[in-house]
């Protein structure tokens, strides 16, 4: 009879458990808030464009890729509205690709989203995607600073954003290392 009665409990302390488990799960799933397009393939929009019709909701943000003129036709051929489009063209390489719209989407509130680009792009997105927040004003200082120690001839291009992070140290503004920590020097 305890063993019955043991038994019992256990199916129903598992029956309820799964349940549970999977809506913590899908509580804690982070919902994505806009579709991201990287451009560099001409077939990438029209895959947008198709894989946006499952997403009537979120709004596309296309960094480069074709023509304004172009892209509105494969996104209205698509049956999607134009007022969900932000066409973005400040980028000139793959890294820009993706960090022009950084604060745009920031900004809009956006903190997860879906990222359509290539296999060969996706390593680089990601590593770009996990630095963390900095913020606009902040890092045009800094960038500002670092470009005016960069024309020193003595000075190479780590020594120069050396320079320009004990000036925001010594300046006593808002520029905190918090702020800065996220720019990445590469090569020098």
């Amino acid at each position: 009879m305890f063993f019955k009665r043991f038994v019992c409990v256990a199916m129903l302390g598992l029956l309820l458990a799964i349940p549970t488990r999977l809506t913590l799960a899908y509580l804690q799933a982070p919902q994505p808030q806009a579709i991201l397009m990287l451009g560099g393939d001409p077939n990438r929009e029209v895959f947008t464009a198709q894989f946006a019709q499952d997403y009537p909701d979120l709004p596309i943000w296309i960094s480069s890729g074709i023509s304004d003129i172009r892209a509105h036709i494969v996104f209205r051929n698509a049956n999607i509205s134009a007022h969900r489009l932000h066409l973005d063209r400040r980028a000139t390489d793959t890294v820009t690709n993706f960090t022009t719209l950084v604060g745009d989407l920031n900004t809009a509130g956006v903190r997860h989203l879906y990222l359509i680009t290539s296999d060969y792009h996706m390593a680089r997105a990601r590593a770009i995607a996990s630095l963390w927040q900095a913020d606009d004003r902040a890092t045009a200082q800094m960038t500002q600073d670092f470009y005016r120690f960069l024309q020193a001839p003595d000075l190479n291009k780590a020594q120069a954003l050396q320079q320009a992070q004990i000036q925001a140290i010594r300046s006593g503004s808002t520029i905190l290392p918090a702020i800065w920590a996220p720019l990445v020097l590469v090569g020098n």
